[in-house]
């Protein structure tokens, strides 16, 4: 089976939409992952510059949202940007929705929020994909910008702990570089709840400008 590969539009900078999806389908590629102010840019948009170019939706990008945060006005104001995000991704032809911990400072040692309420979240916003037939996926991130969930071992926990068939894994290789001792071990931890894989060097750049070796994992 020949699986799709993508580009996500953020690496582009300011660069506009359509601009990005002209640069990925010059390149050959079959879809894009897709970061937009859902505020600012339709859903339509969004699909007729997709379609123009003949790429498919991977996935959405979310803002950065504190599904953790110990205070309910909080989390509840990330929780409805979440469902809002589910109801444009319905619209695109059911992309899975990325999620992911707050992302912040992590000198900030007084941090408001605890496992607990990120598991909670989860759970209520799993339950609103579900009736749109939309996939979760919740992507660890490093160390450096969140506390919770940094490693395949602590997605798969969650994921446990949700217990919801539609909440899957997104794996990315900047962060699992920092966090994994080894990447094929964590890739075979999450079985068949992977759903995407995220490809990047450890510096950033462009594949293969350092020594990380992607075909190992892949």
């Amino acid at each position: 089976m020949k699986r799709k590969i993508g580009v996500t539009n953020w690496i582009f900078g300011d660069v506009d939409l359509i601009e990005s999806a002209k640069i990925i389908a010059s390149m050959g590629f079959d879809g894009m992952e897709v970061y937009v102010d859902i505020e600012k840019v339709s859903s339509t948009e969004v699909k007729k510059v997709l379609n123009d170019h003949n790429l498919d939706v991977f996935s959405l990008t979310p803002a950065n949202f504190d599904l953790a945060n110990n205070y309910l006005n909080c989390r509840q104001i990330a929780i409805d940007y979440y469902k809002k995000l589910i109801d444009y991704g319905a619209e695109l032809g059911h992309p899975v929705i990325t999620c992911h911990e707050y992302i912040q400072n992590q000198s900030i040692k007084d941090y408001l929020g605890a496992i607990y309420w990120l598991i909670d979240s989860c759970k209520k916003l799993a339950i609103y994909a579900q009736k749109a037939n939309i996939n979760l996926g919740f992507e660890p991130l490093n160390r450096y910008l969140c506390r919770f969930i940094l490693t395949s071992v602590d997605v798969v926990e969650l994921i446990n702990q949700v217990d919801a068939h539609n909440l899957t894994i997104i794996l990315d290789t900047f962060h699992m570089n920092l966090e994994e001792n080894d990447l094929n071990k964590a890739i075979i931890m999450c079985k068949d709840k992977l759903s995407i894989y995220q490809i990047a060097d450890s510096n950033r750049k462009r594949n293969w400008v350092r020594s990380y070796r992607f075909y190992y994992p892949i």
